[in-house]
């Protein structure tokens, strides 16, 4: 269910990042369950030094989360991969 795309790489679905205002919702399930949603495998921390190519209106931020991995567990914006597209799906409906 998952691919490893370059970041060069030309990509049409939801890209969660920080650098929108745009807070995913309702609204992107559609365009996720046909095109998908991706991460940046980075520190968002580290994100402006990543050159990322992503299509801005399909930029999406997630809301204030805690993160339940072992390494940052109850901070703030501190979520791994898998739980930043575990949200994404979860909060545009797709909650199984």
């Amino acid at each position: 269910m998952l691919k490893t795309l370059p970041i060069t790489a030309r990509y049409s679905g939801v890209v969660l990042t920080p650098a929108t205002d745009k807070m995913i919702s309702l609204e992107d399930a559609d365009l996720l369950e046909k095109n998908g949603v991706c991460v940046i495998d980075c520190s968002w921390a580290f994100f402006e030094t990543v050159k990322v190519k992503s299509i801005k209106s399909r930029e999406r931020i997630l809301p204030n989360l805690l993160a339940a991995n072992t390494i940052n567990y109850g901070k703030e914006f501190k979520l791994s991969c898998a739980e930043a597209l575990a949200a994404a799906c979860f909060l545009v409906g797709f909650e199984e």
